[in-house]
C-alpha cells in the first residue's frame, strides 16, 4: 500500500465509525446537533427573536419557532447579503448558494456558512472517499485522475467580499489547499 493511501485509510477510519454510529445513536446525535446549533445560534437576532436562549429541547424549538417559507425569511437573508452580521448566524456569512429558481420563477440566496461548508458540504466529499475506501480496500487513494466541474461565483457587488454562486464552486474555493492541488483546482 503506498503512503498516502496509508495515511488516508487511517484517518478515514475514524470517519468510518462515526458514519456507522449514526445508524445506531441518530437519535442522541441529532438532539445533540439541535442543542449545539440553537446554543450558536442564540445571540443572533432571529435567536434572539424566538428565545433560542431559554430553548431546552426539540419540543420547545417546535412550540416556539414556526415553519417558514423563504419568503418569510428573505428580508434577512438580504440584510446578510448586505454584509450584516449575526442575523440568522452568528458573524458575517460570506459565501451565499444561489438556487436555480425552480420555485416561483425566482432564484434565493442561500446563506453558507463556514461551519456550515466544514461541517456539512465538505463532510459529504470526506464521508464518500471514507466509505469507498472502507468497501474497497483494494483502492488507492489519490493516484488517479479526477475532474471537478465547478459553477461560477462572483462579489454580490463589485468591490464586495461577500460572493454568491454555484454551491460547486464555494465548496471547491474552501477545499484545502494541498487537494486543491492533488485536484488542478
Amino acid at each position: 500500500m503506498d503512503l498516502i493511501t496509508s495515511i488516508v485509510r487511517t484517518v478515514m477510519h475514524y470517519r468510518v465509525r462515526a458514519i456507522r454510529r449514526y445508524a445506531t445513536d441518530y437519535e442522541s446525535i441529532q438532539r445533540k446537533t439541535l442543542r449545539q446549533l440553537i446554543r450558536q445560534a442564540s445571540g443572533t437576532c432571529w435567536g434572539k427573536m424566538y428565545g433560542y436562549d431559554t430553548i431546552q429541547d426539540y419540543k420547545d424549538y417546535a412550540k416556539r419557532v414556526p415553519v417558514s417559507k423563504y419568503s418569510s425569511i428573505k428580508p434577512y437573508v438580504m440584510r446578510m447579503l448586505d454584509g450584516e452580521p449575526n442575523v440568522l448566524w452568528p458573524g458575517q456569512i460570506r459565501y451565499f448558494a444561489q438556487s436555480s429558481g425552480t420555485t416561483c420563477d425566482a432564484a434565493k440566496f442561500i446563506p453558507v456558512s463556514r461551519q456550515g461548508l466544514k461541517h456539512c458540504h465538505l463532510m459529504g466529499g470526506k464521508d464518500v472517499t471514507a466509505t469507498f475506501l472502507d468497501t474497497h480496500p483494494g483502492s488507492h487513494a489519490g493516484l488517479g485522475y479526477s475532474l471537478v466541474l465547478a459553477g461560477v461565483c462572483a462579489p454580490v457587488k463589485p468591490g464586495s467580499r461577500i460572493m454568491v454562486g454555484d454551491i460547486s464552486s464555494i465548496m471547491s474555493r474552501a477545499i484545502p489547499g494541498f487537494f486543491r492541488r492533488m485536484l488542478h483546482l
